[in-house]
């Protein structure tokens, strides 16, 4: 449960679900690298964003940070991330 972080993701685990986002910061592109609970910080400029939903709670950003693509795969038993933007279905 809660953050794992891998090179150029995170994963945010719940009882129920899984989310995947890039650790660049949207501000300058620097990596998100400190965590305390749910926030996650920028070391460059010191934006913060809410882990869980990649929200910016603290500028300089002000855009969220990129949501990737995690499912569950039924064949292997395990959780696939692609390093590519999350699509959204209309």
């Amino acid at each position: 449960m809660g953050i794992s972080f891998f090179e150029k993701y995170y994963l945010y685990r719940t009882d129920n679900s899984i989310r995947a986002f890039l650790t660049k910061c949207t501000h300058a592109g620097c990596r998100i690298g400190a965590n305390t609970g749910n926030l996650l910080q920028c070391n460059c400029h010191g934006s913060q964003f809410d882990a869980k939903t990649g929200n910016p709670l603290k500028g300089p950003a002000i855009k969220p940070l990129q949501e990737i693509e995690c499912q569950f795969d039924e064949k292997s038993g395990q959780w696939v991330v692609r390093l590519h933007a999350k699509s959204t279905k209309i």
